[in-house]
């Protein structure tokens, strides 16, 4: 009964059966394969041009004054924005 109690607290010293097997479980633990590193591809791309996305977070000034840079194209800003980004998009495949 002492024993048993002395291994719950960690005082006595294991049994041979119990070092034997924490001994293959290192065995085990400690090969390694080789590992093999590959760089990954750069997966940052230079955008192609404006997004529906982004040019959503834009004001319907901002995508007007866009489109006379980029393309020379005034759009109409009395339209809803989602027609002016549309409006956008299609002088920017146009230009393409």
């Amino acid at each position: 009964m002492f024993n048993r109690i002395k291994k719950l607290l960690g005082v006595a010293k294991p049994e041979v059966q119990e070092v034997e097997a924490l001994e293959k479980v290192n065995k085990a633990t400690t090969k390694t394969n080789p590992v093999t590193v590959k760089p990954r591809k750069s997966t940052t791309q230079k955008p192609k041009g404006e997004t529906k996305a982004t040019l959503g977070k834009l004001t319907k000034k901002d995508i007007d004054d866009l489109a006379k840079e980029k393309f020379g194209v005034e759009l109409d800003r009395r339209l809803t924005k989602d027609k002016m980004i549309v409006a956008y998009l299609a002088a920017q495949k146009k230009a393409k």
